[in-house]
């Protein structure tokens, strides 16, 4: 009699698997394969970086695999960002620890461009859950091509572009000039007329330096117009510091200060004008 009951449970545990695949719409997707090593992992060595991402089974296979590629995209994304920013506050704590904060947007801005090379590799469908999986990888290579395609798309837009800087406050007049020659050593053109302008680059206000122990603080806004449009398309706070370690004077740390505003805009210049214009 206990034998029976034993029997009875293993036939029904297996009806029930049977019945569960049965019912998993997407089970004919792709022929039936055990669970591969990809599944549930991440990898990075070797010049590639490998992830994956997980859609939940509708039995529309165009769909699902187009959401599993997205999850998995998404992932990657987040492993490339978190990779390249490790990698570039590394760099920057050899030199100077002022642009650490500005570590987070470039990581992101270079893990979105290098995505756009990946490629998916495998797909394995969880019958057991109903999932599919996607997996994929992005290579050095990919990388350093993705990268300069994206860099290369953007000078090309931004150089269509005729900029005239205005500053509201004669105590501007420093940041406006590195403003200026950012753009020019950008390769950008310049204006000093604003009905030649196709964007300005309008320094409307900026706080005045605080200072304690060898640094200096200064926040400033900083607008950017779309003149055609006749529209603001970015507006940014950006915050500076100007540290040293000797006993530089009030206005020397003024500068350092309004250096670290102008290197932060030059970043955003490069990621922003070419959405909007």
């Amino acid at each position: 009699m206990k034998f029976g009951f034993i029997l009875v449970g293993i036939l029904g545990s297996l009806l029930y698997s049977t019945n569960v695949k049965a019912a998993c719409g997407c089970i004919n997707y792709f022929e039936q394969q055990a669970k591969p090593g990809w599944v549930d992992t991440e990898q990075t060595g070797n010049g590639q970086f490998k992830t994956f991402g997980i859609a939940r089974c509708t039995g529309l296979k165009q769909i699902d695999l187009k959401k599993a590629k997205q999850s998995a995209t998404e992932s990657l994304a987040v492993l490339l960002e978190t990779t390249v920013q490790s990698k570039t506050e590394l760099d920057q704590l050899k030199e100077n620890n002022v642009a650490l904060s500005r570590t987070k947007n470039k990581a992101r801005f270079e893990s979105k461009a290098i995505i756009k090379g990946a490629t998916v590799y495998d797909n394995w469908i969880d019958s057991e859950r109903c999932l599919v999986y996607s997996a994929i990888v992005v290579s050095d290579a990919d990388i350093k091509n993705a990268l300069q395609a994206e860099r290369e798309l953007q000078n090309q837009r931004l150089k269509a572009q005729t900029f005239f800087v205005k500053n509201n406050e004669p105590e501007l007049d420093y940041l406006a000039h590195l403003t200026l020659t950012q753009l020019s050593d950008m390769g950008l053109m310049t204006t000093d007329k604003l009905t030649k302008a196709t964007v300005v680059i309008d320094i409307t206000e900026a706080s005045k330096p605080s200072f304690r122990r060898r640094r200096a603080d200064v926040s400033v806004s900083i607008r950017m117009i779309n003149v055609k449009k006749d529209e603001v398309f970015k507006q940014n706070i950006l915050k500076g510091k100007g540290i040293s370690f000797r006993n530089e004077s009030m206005d020397i740390l003024s500068e350092l200060a309004f250096d670290d505003v102008s290197e932060q805009f030059g970043t955003v210049l490069k990621k922003n004008l070419d959405v909007k214009l």
